[in-house]
């Protein structure tokens, strides 16, 4: 089996573990959430540097850049699709 390089201390690891495995799983969702928001963010502000405008196209970059590889061309050209429906 390999290891993943980290650039954690395995002393910090056990820390965040423990302090994660703390909190409710109320707790737990509500930092996913907020975590998920500020990824959304980044992206959002990377595609209007790049001049995206608003609407469709930025939600669809946005997209993009959050899931790359992981959607194939047929999901991407439904979202686009919906996003231009929604507008």
């Amino acid at each position: 089996m390999s290891t993943v390089p980290s650039d954690t201390t395995p002393d910090i690891a056990a820390r965040v573990t423990a302090r994660l495995r703390a909190m409710t799983g109320a707790d737990r969702l509500l930092l996913a959430m907020r975590m998920f928001t500020t990824a959304r963010r980044l992206a959002e502000s990377r595609a209007r540097a790049r001049g995206i405008p608003e609407g469709p196209a930025l939600k669809l970059a946005v997209v993009r850049h959050l899931y790359g590889d992981d959607l194939t061309a047929q999901q991407y050209e439904a979202l686009h699709a919906r996003y231009r429906h929604r507008g």
